[in-house]
This record gives C-alpha cells, structure tokens and sequence, in this order.
C-alpha cells in the first residue's frame, strides 16, 4: 500500500513525487514512456521555477546540464513592430530531454520508487476507499492518486469516461536546430493564425516550438511544412532566425487537439496536476513553471491529508481553492494574449501599444506569472540532496 500513487512522470509529477518523499511519504511513480525522450514543450523555465527547484534539490543539476539563462524577451509581428522587455529575474532554457530525466533521477534520490514503461490503464476508488491503479501488467494499491499524464490521455478518457475531443482549434510542433539563436533572450514571433518561440538550450541547441490554428494546417493540406515555407517569411524577423538554423534529425515532435479549455482539477478523487488539471498558453511562457508548482502544491494538500489535518472534503475544497487562487487570472489573461498573437492586425496594435507604453509590457509579464509558491513548514527543511542530471546529446544532421 502506497501513500501516493502518481501517474505520469513528467515535470508536475516529479514535482509531486519528490515533494512527497522527501517528507517521509511511500510513493510509487509510473510513466508510461522512458528517460530520455523529446517532448512537445517551449523549454523555457521561468524565473519563478528556481525557487521550487531549490527546494525539490534539483536547481544545481538542472544548473550543471547545460540550462541557458535567459533575462529577457523580444516579441515580433508580421508588421515589422517589435518589442523587448526585462524578465523579473534570470529564467532558463532547458530541453525536456534533459530535465525530465534530472526530475526523475532526483525523485529516485529522494525515495521514489519510480517506474517507467509502465502504462496505466484505469484507477478505481475513491480517498475513503483507496485506490486501485490498474496497468497492462498488475496492479498497485495507494491510499491516494494524482494525475500527471499531461495534456491528453487514453487513462484521462478512462476515468471521465469521455472522450478527448479531437475537434480542438490548436495544433503544436516542435524541433530542435543547430545555428545561431537568441543569447539570453527568449524570443516570441507572430504569424497569420499563429506564433513561435525560440530560444537557446543546453549544449548550444535552439528549441523553435510553434502553435498554430487548426484551420491553418488544414490550408495547407496538414502540411507543417508548406506553413514554414509560405506563412511564416510573412514574418520578416522570424524567417531570418529561421533561414539561419539546421534541424536536428530525431528531435521533431507534433500534437493535435491542444485545448486550453478548463478542466476540473478533481475527477473521481484524483487530484489532477500540469496539463492534465490545465494548459497555460504556450505565449506566456509558463507552461514547466506551472507544472512544478502544481505539482508542488498539490504534494503540500496531501501531505496534511496523509497526516490526518485535514478530511477528504477539506483536502478538495482546498486544492480547488489554492489552484483558483494562484492560477485563474493568468489563465484567463494567456488566453487573452494568445488570442491577441494569432491575429496579424491584433498583434501589430499591442506591439505599437508597448512601445508607446513599454510599463504595459512588464505589467503583463507579472500578469502571467505566480510566485514561486511557499513550500509547506514541513517541506521547506528538507534535506537538499543534489546530483548533475545527464546531459541531452544532440543528433547531428546527415
């Protein structure tokens, strides 16, 4: 019998894991995939992260692979308008290749027991009961769950018993590529119905991740190239960053149905946390930020659960009341930003905007941004047990 039990060994749920452990709790981690792989993700960790890192013991490794420090942004349209601004603090570029194996490798450190292939295909109980987690192999027992599969999932549909709907209006890519990119500087460039990011990684790698409406890619008969190749020169600075880059084979990742929609944080009495709860637009940048911190807090909740201060009504009241509280204005503002960006005219008026008003941009860089959230008492004076995480290798072009 496990005190947690935590699907999906991702950012937020190694965050979790993590947190847990180091408090003296039995957890058992499950990831369906293996360390290292390439995911969809902007790679970009923002200043709050560092705090939260320190405190999972993870900031020095994360710090030893290679993580670029970024200080701040540049944001372009199609018009030729630019702005640049300061970030409160030095954020980070780092590969999910990388730092999710860091995360794992510290939630080993910290006591973990943690598996990786191992699909789970349903959870049963509830927080009075217990839970059961059911995979293509056996089952585990734990007297609580949280949801860490990211941003959709076979075992999503299982336990909604829903269906993902797969007429959602985004579509994302991402790659690697060798070339000049930004030194410290996370840059953010809008198209017709879309915007991309690029910034540095570890071992001098750029990370180009872009979001795009679906109605675009269908254009284009689903071809993320003709896009590249036709849409995007529309944008005179992002073609010039792109013209100068090479990809690297093997690094290429792409979803569809990307829904920034709000989804319950409590389904069925498993606490959901990252993208599974849910999804910051990718414009804001705070996407891995977010997940730590979720994964975090929701590690804090449980721990006064486990430890009999607090009941199971208090325990979800709680988390739908600490999730609200840090995440729905900037939630609700990164939607309004992203709708802003994947509109050429509407683009080229904020960016004219900003540079009559440069304070507006640093207000909205706060806007979409929490604090690195308050460690639990008991969480704060854990032990920081740290160890350099490999780093990525790149896969150079034939």
């Amino acid at each position: 019998m496990f005190d947690v039990i935590v699907v999906g060994g991702g950012i937020a749920g190694c965050s979790s894991a993590i947190s847990l452990a180091l408090n003296g709790k039995k957890v058992l981690l499950l990831e369906k995939g293996n360390y290292p792989s390439h995911k969809i993700c902007g790679e970009f960790l923002s200043v709050e992260a560092a705090d939260i890192l320190e405190r999972l013991g993870a900031l020095a490794p994360t710090q030893q692979a290679g993580a670029c420090p970024i200080s701040e942004v540049l944001v372009t349209a199609s018009s030729g308008r630019q702005w640049r601004g300061k970030l409160p603090g030095i954020a980070y570029g780092i590969s999910r290749y990388s730092f999710d194996q860091i995360l794992f490798n510290r939630s080993l450190q910290a006591g973990v027991e943690g598996r990786t292939q191992t699909n789970v295909l349903n959870v049963t109980g509830s927080l009075l009961e217990g839970f059961v987690v059911t995979t293509a192999v056996q089952e585990f027992r734990g007297r609580t769950v949280i949801g860490a599969y990211g941003k959709r999932s076979a075992l999503s549909d299982a336990i909604t018993q829903r269906r993902s709907d797969d007429s959602e209006e985004y579509v994302g890519f991402k790659q690697h590529f060798k070339g000049p990119g930004p030194d410290g500087v996370v840059e953010v460039h809008a198209f017709d119905r879309g915007y991309c990011g690029i910034n540095k990684v570890e071992n001098g790698t750029v990370n180009v991740c872009w979001l795009a409406r679906r109605s675009l890619l269908t254009e284009f008969g689903g071809s993320h190239t003709a896009i590249i190749d036709q849409v995007m020169p529309g944008n005179a600075a992002l073609y010039a960053r792109l013209s100068s880059l090479m990809p690297i084979e093997g690094t290429f990742c792409a979803i569809g149905g990307v829904s920034l929609r709000r989804k319950e944080t409590v389904v069925k009495d498993v606490f959901l946390a990252g993208d599974s709860a849910q999804m910051i637009a990718p414009f804001c940048g705070d996407g891995m930020g977010m997940a730590l911190r979720t994964g975090e807090m929701t590690a804090e909740l449980y721990l006064q659960y486990l430890d009999n201060k607090i009941s199971e009504l208090d325990l979800i009241e709680k988390y739908r009341t600490c999730w609200n509280r840090e995440f729905n204005t900037r939630l609700a503002l990164g939607r309004i930003l992203q709708n802003i960006a994947l509109s050429p005219k509407g683009a080229d008026a904020a960016l004219a905007l900003l540079r009559w008003a440069p304070g507006v941009g640093q207000m909205l860089i706060a806007g979409t941004r929490g604090t690195s959230g308050a460690a639990s008492e008991s969480s704060s004076r854990h032990p920081s047990i740290v160890s350099p995480g490999p780093k990525a290798s790149a896969t150079p072009r034939p």
